[in-house]
């Protein structure tokens, strides 16, 4: 099943966004990825992810610009099987440096992902 989850927040501006969520509103930075993604302590397992913008995904402040996700403890690939049993359908899968991800919709379209620190 699923452990914890995050919010990702397509942000313009990482240093500008950090201020924000760490200096102004008092999360907690967990990790930093260069200006890639910036990890912060939401409290009881939910974190939010801040991700510069980039071609792959809405501009900052739009639509579909803020994705939740949930997070598998263990393998992603037996999640994955075990949903497509239930009749769940994925989009796109990837790994980058901070995990493996699942992209899939919910009945109204809004995308989410699932993802594992595995490698």
């Amino acid at each position: 099943m699923f452990r914890g989850g995050n919010v990702t927040i397509f942000v313009s501006d990482m240093g500008k966004s950090l201020r924000f969520y760490v200096s102004e509103l008092g999360l907690k930075l967990v990790k930093r990825h260069a200006k890639h993604w910036a990890t912060l302590s939401a409290g009881a397992g939910f974190t939010i992810g801040l991700h510069e913008k980039s071609a792959n995904h809405p501009e900052p402040g739009t639509l579909g610009a803020t994705l939740f996700g949930l997070r598998v403890p263990g393998s992603l690939g037996t999640e994955i099987e075990r949903l497509q049993q239930r009749g769940v359908t994925f989009e796109r899968s990837g790994v980058d440096q901070v995990g493996k991800f699942a992209y899939l919709r919910d009945p109204d379209g809004n995308v989410f992902y699932l993802w594992s620190t595995e490698r």
